[in-house]
């Protein structure tokens, strides 16, 4: 191809040497063949140069074995020339995808090749997700710059960020220790071990002993013998259904609404453990389905760790994790739905099934923050409103209880419920 430079240049020697004929000016016109010629031989020099680009062996490094959202990262361009002369005039220029920030280096390389060279340059990531590299721009000038040659060299490398909660723990476990001194869940001890009085009811044939209220007895004329009942405080079982589908791939600023959801669960982990109750997560679309349980604070880097290898993909699929909830018993569990207002009909039948098991909370995620001035992003935020309001008339005439969260707000509503769940769970009767 032929570069701006080069068209003028030629276009102005045919013109000129065509005026020179007409009007006999031989001088002109032999300056003309002289640039004529010089044009052909550069021409020459630069088919020569361009077929060195076989030669050429590209290869890209990332210097980290894990990339995390808003944390910088090295990248290494080499370009290797496997041939024994030199490629001058050599333009190489490196796409960088949309997602990422250059902080330092550059992508571009201008000059001669001889051996090898490197390119680096750090980049920022701006966005979660699987980001692909794909090719790599390399341009080829003659001497003069009269000419060009661009090809598109394939180099494909696959980079996924990860968000921030796979980093080490001490963010989350900072942030819960203000939750913790705000929400005391645990009630005040007394004297004993831990258990209420319930009522007391008449002896019945294998009932211990050691249980008979004797002043009762002494009280009744019958002289009939009463047992003592009382209730023991069990540990609170909060079961977070997330919704793991396609649509919880959208959000504001780089950061996707599972995103705030998993952030926010590991948080809660850490105030639910520290409570000694238990937590059970169970993610779920029409393509995944997995479940874990903590209990214990040694437990919590294996959730964290699930929580960043998620891939969303499928779409929603709340039958099947209604079939889930029954085939493990896990009825009788405070269940707290995570999801987005992509619903359609089928998906609230099933949300209306689990609901008639009881102690259901679902939690509709909003794909914006608060506090935000933009007019344009405040057009979608009215639009996404009108669409959950008819979503809250659907959960309101099955008597679902719904709460709409922006993506701030949603840690401090699953403590909200979580506070909430300590009043649902039945405590179990024993006697003593």
């Amino acid at each position: 191809m032929i570069t701006r430079t080069g068209y003028v240049l030629v276009s102005s020697l045919i013109l000129i040497s065509f005026i020179s004929l007409f009007l006999s000016i031989t001088w002109i016109y032999l300056f003309c063949l002289f640039l004529y010629f010089f044009v052909f031989y550069d021409a020459i020099i630069f088919r020569r140069n361009s077929k060195r680009l076989k030669n050429l062996s590209l290869n890209r490094l990332i210097e980290s074995t894990a990339v995390y959202y808003n944390f910088p990262f090295k990248v290494k361009l080499r370009i290797t020339n496997m041939d024994k002369r030199s490629i001058k005039h050599l333009l190489i220029i490196e796409e960088i995808p949309l997602g990422f920030s250059i902080l330092e280096g550059k992508t571009i390389f201008w000059g001669e090749i001889k051996n090898s060279v490197e390119i680096e340059y750090t980049l920022k990531s701006l966005q979660i997700g699987v980001h692909e590299f794909k090719n790599v721009t390399i341009i080829i000038f003659d001497p003069l710059i009269l000419f060009f040659k661009k090809i598109k060299v394939p180099l494909y490398t696959k980079v996924e960020v990860m968000p921030m909660i796979n980093m080490p723990l001490t963010i989350p476990y900072i942030r819960t220790l203000g939750f913790v001194k705000e929400y005391g869940f645990k009630e005040s001890k007394v004297k004993g071990i831990g258990y209420d009085f319930y009522g007391i009811r008449e002896y019945q044939l294998g009932d211990d002993l050691r249980y008979i209220a004797w002043r009762n007895v002494a009280k009744s004329p019958e002289r009939k013998f009463f047992i003592i009942e009382r209730e023991e405080e069990n540990k609170t079982d909060v079961l977070i259904l997330l919704d793991v589908s396609m649509s919880m791939a959208e959000g504001y600023e780089g950061k996707r609404k599972f995103d705030f959801a998993a952030l926010a669960i590991s948080n809660l982990s850490y105030l639910i453990i520290r409570n000694e109750d238990r937590l059970h997560l169970a993610y779920f679309s029409s393509n995944n389905l997995d479940y874990i349980k903590i209990e214990r604070y040694s437990q919590v880097p294996i959730l964290l760790n699930k929580l960043s290898k998620i891939k969303l993909s499928g779409h929603k699929n709340f039958k099947k994790i209604y079939e889930f909830i029954m085939q493990n018993n896990l009825q009788e569990y405070y269940k707290i739905i995570i999801t987005d207002r992509y619903l359609n009909h089928e998906d609230i039948k099933s949300i209306k099934e689990i609901n008639n098991l009881g102690n259901l909370a679902v939690i509709i995620l909003s794909s914006f923050c608060n506090l935000i001035y933009d007019d344009i992003i405040k057009l979608y935020i009215n639009y996404e409103k009108i669409n959950i309001e008819n979503l809250l008339r659907e959960f309101n005439k099955y008597q679902i209880k719904c709460l709409i969260s922006e993506l701030d707000d949603l840690q401090e509503m699953l403590i909200y419920l979580y506070k909430i769940s300590k009043y649902y769970i039945k405590k179990r009767r024993v006697l003593i």
